[in-house]
């Protein structure tokens, strides 16, 4: 599992993470409010656990607070932000991102097939 999953991993695993932030796509809203979501990693069979979206709207990444890098699991705004660019590359702060809040439902960090 790649570094960034494992680490997303054990984040909601503690339900230290109830939010995540995708690029935003107009045309791809990530989640749906009410439904509900496996996690997997790398398109294995392996299921981590299952969450449920609260929320889903698009916000400009410049207005994340340190507060909202909290929710991400992180210690600090500019930690978040380092681990965004690791991913997605540079964003600017007028760019849009999609914010999907959720609830953990239940989660194994070991995984398991369904």
């Amino acid at each position: 599992m790649p570094t960034y999953d494992r680490k997303c991993m054990i984040l909601m695993d503690q339900k230290l993470k109830d939010v995540t932030r995708r690029l935003y796509n107009p045309n791809k809203r990530p989640g749906i409010p009410g439904k509900k979501h496996w996690i997997k990693i790398d398109r294995t069979k392996k299921v981590y656990g299952q969450y449920e979206v609260t929320a889903c709207y698009p916000q400009r990444f410049g207005d994340m607070n340190e507060a909202d890098a909290h929710r991400e699991g992180f210690d600090s705004l500019w930690e978040y932000k380092k681990y965004f660019f690791s991913i997605n590359g540079f964003v600017e702060d007028d760019e849009l991102v999609w914010v999907m809040e959720f609830k953990i439902l239940w989660t194994n960090k070991e995984g398991i097939i369904l």
